[in-house]
Parts: C-alpha cells; structure tokens; sequence
C-alpha cells in the first residue's frame, strides 16, 4: 500500500496565480476553516484505513486519537462494508485542542470536506457526499 495513493492533494493560497481563474468559476464551493488534525479514511486490503496528513496511522501509533475514533463508530463500517463505497477516499478534519478554542459538543469529531472517487479519479460535490 503506497501512502502517495491517499495523501490529499496540494492546496494553493487563495492570492496565488496558480487559482485566480477559480475567481470566474461557476463552480466553487467554499467551506469554513476548521481548526484541527488532517484525518484521511479509506478502505483497502479488506479493512478501513486512516492517515493522517504525512503517514498512516493506527490505534498503535495514532495522531490524537483520530484512529481510535473512527474505529469506534458504527458509521464508517457501515458506508465501507458497501461494496460500491470502497473507491471513495474521505477527507477531513479531527477537532483536536490547538490554538483554537474548540466548543466541547465539537472536540474530538471528524467533520469531512472532501471525498474522493479512485475510479473516476475526481472529487464529489458536497451534494454529492452530503447524501
């Protein structure tokens, strides 16, 4: 299993040249900044996955917990015992203590911005995977 296959993409600076043509788009979601730990969930070889940011991670070696966590939800067992969900990578953020003063209902939750599709190698829309 390569990393590389999971990891999320580079993410340009809003001032860059690199996304000015964004700014004309008739298709730009725009989402709030959560402050917390990148978290990845994925399923291969028969079981879900989790990263973080840099590295794979498991309830052995885990980054504050987020392993431990999605493991524990019937949820994400439930989505990837699917057969048809098993190509989606989910990508989001695990509210953690930071700088950021977190409200405790929201500490310690993974909210999602991104999924990827492996087979058509393209992101859905947030309508697409708010369903």
């Amino acid at each position: 299993m390569n990393f590389n296959d999971f990891k999320y993409q580079h993410i340009e600076r809003w001032d860059t040249d690199e996304v000015q043509y964004l700014k004309d788009s008739d298709e730009l979601y725009l989402e709030p900044k959560i402050d917390g730990t990148n978290g990845v969930i994925a399923f291969e070889d028969g079981k879900i996955i989790t990263c973080s940011r840099n590295r794979f991670i498991d309830e052995g070696d885990d980054n504050q917990g987020f392993a431990k966590y999605i493991n524990s939800l019937d949820t994400f067992k439930e989505f990837f015992s699917k057969e048809e969900n098993q190509k989606y990578i989910i990508y989001g953020e695990y509210t953690v203590k930071t700088t950021y003063t977190v409200e405790d209902v929201y500490f310690k939750k993974f909210f999602i911005f991104d999924v990827y599709n492996r087979e058509t190698r393209k992101y859905l829309s947030p309508e697409e995977y708010q369903k």
